[in-house]
């Protein structure tokens, strides 16, 4: 059976004390090895291939149950709804403008894990009350389903969205008994809003750690 040396990289090994090591050996679709690059070339022989790394991170196969990791990691950068302290739109409005404070004007602001029958108010924030909070920052508050989400006007002018527009297909742009906009966007419609309000590649770098926190956290329960 062909090995395969994997050299010059950052081996996640996923281990009781979370070491990287610098290349690993495969064969038979199993690890054998891990270890420096001096170490595991001593398992070469001439059914080895190696691989050059180049430097890139190189994880254990593991089954993703739908677990959205990156998701996980841009999730810290955002305000979490599901924090104890906010029982009320008041209280996430409230946060909101603590957010307000350490962001550049244009730059989205988001909350995530938003549920409204667990509000005080049972019901989600209007675009206006998220225009009081600013006119001057996009702003998008997730559902916990990640289906639904609630905006302001400034988000709904950067989509091109505005009392007239038709609704998308497979989503709705919620309006009042009046035809106006409520600011709050159902499946389609929501994603939409979702795709203008990705990350940057700068804001995904910051969540790197944060994913990195997990494992760690991870590691400690299971071990």
């Amino acid at each position: 059976m062909k090995k395969y040396l994997f050299m010059n990289g950052e081996v996640i090994t996923v281990n009781k004390n979370n070491e990287v090591m610098e290349a690993v050996a495969v064969q038979d679709n199993k690890i054998i090895a891990v270890g420096t690059n001096e170490e595991i070339l001593e398992l070469k022989d001439h059914n080895s291939e190696v691989i050059e790394l180049q430097g890139k991170t190189l994880m254990p196969g593991f089954i993703d149950s739908h677990l959205h990791l990156t998701i996980y990691g841009t999730n810290e950068l955002s305000i979490s709804c599901k924090k104890d302290h906010i029982q009320s739109i008041n209280d996430l409005l409230t946060e909101l403008k603590k957010r307000v404070l350490t962001t550049p004007k244009g730059e989205w602001i988001r909350a995530w894990g938003y549920h409204e029958e667990k509000m005080v108010e049972k019901r989600f924030p209007t675009k206006e009350e998220l225009d009081s909070v600013s006119r001057e920052h996009p702003i998008l508050i997730g559902r916990t389903c990640e289906h639904i989400s609630a905006v302001n006007r400034y988000a709904l002018h950067l989509a091109n969205i505005h009392n007239n527009t038709p609704d998308s297909k497979g989503g709705k742009y919620e309006r009042d008994v009046e035809g106006n906009l409520t600011g709050r966007l159902l499946e389609n419609a929501h994603m939409h809003m979702f795709s203008l309000a990705l990350f940057t590649e700068e804001d995904l770098k910051k969540a790197h750690p944060c994913l990195t926190t997990l494992a760690r956290k991870r590691n400690h329960i299971d071990s």
